[in-house]
């Protein structure tokens, strides 16, 4: 009967360590998913800001097209000159 007892008593012993290691692991495991969700987050930032300054700097660029009148457009009146 004392030999059972200690046998459980190891084995709680043991099963304790694999839930703190497991643990632990899981807890490695949350940092690290939130590592990539920041690192996501940032990526998709940076996208968005790129898509939209592309996006700025098209509009400038018709805009400066617009209001050049030395440049010649074609189908415009200037060409045919």
């Amino acid at each position: 009967m004392k030999d059972q007892f200690q046998q459980q008593q190891e084995k709680i012993t043991e099963l304790k360590e694999l839930l703190k290691q497991n643990e632990q692991k899981l807890v490695n495991k949350e940092k690290e998913v939130e590592q990539y969700a920041t690192k996501l987050s940032d990526i998709k930032s940076r996208s968005e800001a790129s898509k939209h300054k592309s996006a700025q700097q098209k509009q400038d660029s018709s805009e400066h097209k617009l209001q050049d009148p030395e440049t010649p457009v074609v189908g415009s009146h200037k060409e045919e000159i």
